[in-house]
């Protein structure tokens, strides 16, 4: 997982897209979807759990992938197709 502080230009971008509410499940932004994208947000969605995260929503998708945002204690995490995020506030 790569680390941001938030007080960054790449921090304050990131946040700005993380802000974005597409859905809060693949059928809000899908109407199909394949079984490789259902695995992958229940990862996203076991991980947000295990942080003890809040606000998990769809920021951003297309044909080809989706990127997840959620609020944990350290911070904001995004979690997209090949990588994993967290800005922190510190």
């Amino acid at each position: 997982m790569t680390t941001i502080k938030a007080t960054t230009k790449r921090g304050q971008t990131m946040l700005n897209n993380a802000s974005y509410n597409e859905g809060y499940s693949l059928r809000d932004v899908y109407g199909n979807f394949s079984y490789a994208k259902e695995k992958a947000y229940n990862y996203c969605l076991a991980q947000c759990a295990k942080e003890n995260g809040y606000n998990f929503h769809i920021c951003s998708h297309n044909t080809f992938n989706f990127s997840v945002a959620w609020e944990t204690e350290e911070g904001t995490r995004i979690e997209t197709a090949n990588n994993s995020y967290l800005i922190t506030n510190n």
